[in-house]
This record gives structure tokens, C-alpha cells and sequence, in this order.
């Protein structure tokens, strides 16, 4: 196992993570809500905070391995258009990442301009949406400059 393979399993290990870790939160506040009669506040604080940083963890490493990029059944039928398809895909999906990217930057200045911050807890959220920006924008370019592995 590589360095790179290494790395990207423990990504998406910290990604599987914090998911896990919100649907926890989420049954524990089910179970307070409903059979004790009170709510965990922090939770909405939490959501703003863990699903979009467990979310976009995956999209950078999926960028280099390519494994969104799924063309088989179509190039193994048609193998001299393999080539086209693949950049095909990658044109689009660059494309379609770079959007995505670029309303996220949008996003993240109207909350830091705003001052938003959580529900409860006042926590500013601006650096979880710039974090997402930083890894769609990381994802765009791996997607660029990315090498297919397996032929």
C-alpha cells in the first residue's frame, strides 16, 4: 500500500467518522427529545459544523484515483473511443466542480460578510465553508492534472 493509499484510507476513515458521529448524535437526541423531554441544543451546532467537513473530505482523493470518472461500459464496448470519453468526463466534471467551487466561495464571503455563526453557540461557521471551498478547488484541479491508474 502506498503513501498516497495510506493517507486517503484514513481520510475517509476521519469522513466515515464524523458521519457516524452525527447519525450518534442524532439517535441520542431522538431518544432525549422524545422519552425524556429535552433536546440537545449543540446538535444543529454540530450539523453546521460536521456534515459539510465529513462531506467534502472524499471529493479531493476521488479526484486522483478518478474513481468518479466511471466510463467502463462504454469504453470496454467501444475501446477506441476511450479516450474521448475519458475527457469528455473530465471536461464536464471539471467543469462541474469548478461551479460548485465557485459558489461555495460565494457562500463562505456572504457568511463571513454576515458575521453567521451557529444556532446556539454562536460559533462562526465561515471557516467550515471555506474548508469546503479549499477541498472542492484541491478536487477541480486533481481532476485536471490527474493521471488515470488503471489503464
Amino acid at each position: 500500500m502506498t503513501r498516497f493509499e495510506r493517507v486517503a484510507s484514513m481520510v475517509a476513515a476521519l469522513s466515515f467518522t464524523l458521519l457516524g458521529l452525527y447519525v450518534c448524535l442524532v439517535v441520542v437526541n431522538v431518544v432525549c427529545r422524545y422519552v425524556m423531554g429535552f433536546s440537545l441544543t449543540f446538535l444543529a451546532d454540530a450539523a453546521e459544523i460536521l456534515l459539510p467537513s465529513a462531506l467534502v473530505l472524499c471529493f479531493p482523493i476521488a479526484a486522483i484515483r478518478q474513481s468518479h470518472l466511471k466510463l467502463e461500459f462504454l469504453g470496454g464496448a467501444l475501446p477506441g473511443l476511450r479516450p474521448v470519453l475519458d475527457l469528455a468526463a473530465r471536461l464536464i466534471l471539471t467543469g462541474f466542480l469548478g461551479v460548485i467551487c465557485w459558489q461555495m466561495l460565494t457562500y463562505t464571503q456572504e457568511k463571513l460578510g454576515s458575521g453567521a455563526t451557529t444556532t446556539f453557540h454562536g460559533i462562526a461557521i465561515w471557516p467550515v465553508w471555506g474548508f469546503t471551498v479549499l477541498a472542492f478547488g484541491l478536487a477541480t484541479l486533481l481532476t485536471v492534472f490527474a493521471r488515470r491508474t488503471d489503464g
